[in-house]
């Protein structure tokens, strides 16, 4: 029987492998470079081409949700240079979230994925907290002193 994906000849190998997904793709496709004679192409089928799929989708969410970030602090905060403070927070969020991946030698899945999605979501609310509260002694024409040094100390306040 001949098999065909795409209208051409092709023929599927399956596997289950017992290394992340991402580093599974990407072996395979870098065995595939190597491999593969010049006409011959890869694709992913099944769980994998899904992986493919849907990190493209957390970028494009990602990138838009920033975007929307903007937009909605450049509205609230009545500024354009605002949102740029609250929103350099969020690439040094995805760092940290990153090297706490790489700390703890966990992958980069689905799961790590919405969790970095969340921590960007509260960096986001403490530094809105943040500009707010420091605009608001700054509107009371508080020194200067006291609008870096409150904002800051109100955050390390434990709840009670």
């Amino acid at each position: 029987m001949i098999t065909r994906f795409g209208l051409q000849y092709s023929a599927n190998f399956y596997s289950n492998p017992t290394i992340p997904l991402g580093a599974a793709v990407e072996r395979v496709r870098s065995e595939a470079a190597e491999l593969l004679p010049p006409g011959y192409s890869m694709e992913l089928q099944g769980r994998s081409r899904e992986f493919a799929k849907t990190s493209g989708y957390v970028r494009v969410a990602l990138i838009l949700a920033l975007a929307l970030v903007y937009i909605v602090l450049a509205s609230q905060f009545n500024s354009f240079l605002q949102p740029l403070i609250v929103m350099t927070a969020q690439p040094l969020a995805v760092v940290g979230g990153l090297f706490a991946l790489w700390i703890t030698g966990t992958t980069l899945n689905m799961i790590s994925m919405i969790g970095l999605i969340l921590l960007m979501g509260l960096v986001a609310k403490n530094s809105i907290l943040l500009v707010d509260l420091t605009n608001q002694l700054r509107s009371r024409a508080a020194p200067w002193r006291m609008r870096c040094a409150k904002p800051a100390r109100c955050v390390c306040v434990p709840c009670s």
